[in-house]
């Protein structure tokens, strides 16, 4: 596993000796106190490129540094992995109106 921190995106990423597939997961966490609304949700049932897990109900409040959601993808090569979780977690947090960097 090759684990690093990108703002507030943990992302573990793996990719077997042989196979051609990586594969990423990254747990979203709560930069600051936030309820998640209807525009994150609707992010991520529409985003291309990947799957979300651990979705909560929209107006649930979200404590600063709890997990918000999981987000899920799958790439030809971990940089690109590492890349598709960026993305699609940079367009979580602009949804719920906080954006990360690099």
């Amino acid at each position: 596993w090759n684990e690093f921190q990108v703002g507030r995106l943990k992302p573990a990423l793996q990719q077997l000796s042989g196979h051609p597939i990586a594969h990423g997961k990254a747990c979203l966490f709560a930069p600051f106190d936030l309820v998640f609304n209807h525009a994150a949700a609707d992010w991520c049932r529409n985003a291309p490129g990947g799957g979300y897990a651990d979705l909560p109900v929209p107006g649930t409040p979200i404590n600063r540094g709890a997990p918000i959601l999981t987000v899920l993808c799958r790439a030809d090569s971990l940089e690109s992995c590492a890349g598709l979780l960026h993305s699609m977690a940079t367009g979580v947090y602009q949804a719920l109106g906080k954006t990360i960097s690099n």
